[in-house]
């Protein structure tokens, strides 16, 4: 009879335990359908492709602003040099090609192109595995929600760019 008490006791408690749990990931993106995919990944970065020439860069640094294996919050306020949101907008000419937004080399004939960093909008994020259970160049997953996102373009005369939502799931990382 002891021992039932025990092992009701023990079951109680761990189903009362798993109630209260933060949903791991990839549970908290379970309910949204991805709205974009990334065409490439880089470090900690993804490029998302909005048109022919329009980009979103996500580089989140899970490391420095916190993001785990359960959904985190991330502020506007928490990005900076080593992680940023940003609109990148180029114009194609026949004699030139895409940037590369991936990459650190400039080539010959590229087009020019500005970026725009996010000024207000809604982040929220989770990784596969969080990077202190990761070796330097592990490769793991990222998901990220954008919504409400504000792209301020007035200091270059232009109208500001707003993105209500886009959700990227699954993006492969090192």
């Amino acid at each position: 009879m002891k021992h039932l008490g025990f092992t009701l006791f023990i079951a109680l408690l761990l189903v009362s335990c798993k109630k209260n749990q933060t949903p791991a990931y990839p549970d908290c993106f379970a309910q949204l359908q991805a709205t974009h995919t990334s065409q490439t990944a880089f470090g900690g970065g993804e490029v998302v492709s909005l048109s022919d020439t329009t980009a979103l860069i996500f580089y989140l640094n899970d490391a420095t602003i916190g993001i785990g294996t359960a959904c985190e919050n991330v502020s506007v306020s928490d990005l900076g040099s080593h992680s940023f949101i940003e609109f990148v907008e180029w114009k194609l000419h026949p004699d030139s090609i895409p940037p590369d937004l991936a990459g650190d080399v400039l080539y010959p004939n590229i087009s020019s192109f500005q970026w725009w960093p996010l000024s207000s909008g809604d982040i929220r994020s989770a990784v596969s595995k969080v990077a202190a259970d990761r070796d330097q160049s592990e490769w793991y997953n990222i998901s990220i929600e954008l919504t409400n996102a504000i792209f301020d373009r007035s200091q270059d005369g232009l109208p500001n760019v707003s993105i209500p939502n886009i959700v990227i799931k699954d993006g492969s990382q090192f």
